[in-house]
């Protein structure tokens, strides 16, 4: 519900940047409910003593699984941007 509210809040081509903890939810899990309140493309970035750096999506279960619940940056593109 709070996903698909700030969806609706968004101007076309919006980006929302969310960044969690310990939040209950996999990182995949985070990445299917984006989708399903409609954004078009979602990104992952991990911090690395300072740097950011963006995360395939296909590796991101398997870092999960490793290294178990870990903060991420997610940032979630809304349809409807400049081309």
């Amino acid at each position: 519900e709070q996903i698909a509210s700030i969806f609706r809040s968004l101007v076309p081509g919006g980006t929302y940047v969310c960044i969690t903890t310990k939040s209950g939810y996999s990182a995949f899990a985070l990445r299917e409910m984006l989708f399903a309140a409609g954004f078009e493309r979602v990104d992952f970035y991990f911090e690395v003593f300072g740097w950011f750096a963006r995360c395939p999506g296909p590796v991101l279960p398997v870092l999960e699984s490793l290294l178990g619940a870990i903060p991420v940056r997610i940032a979630a593109i809304k349809p409807g941007g400049p081309s």
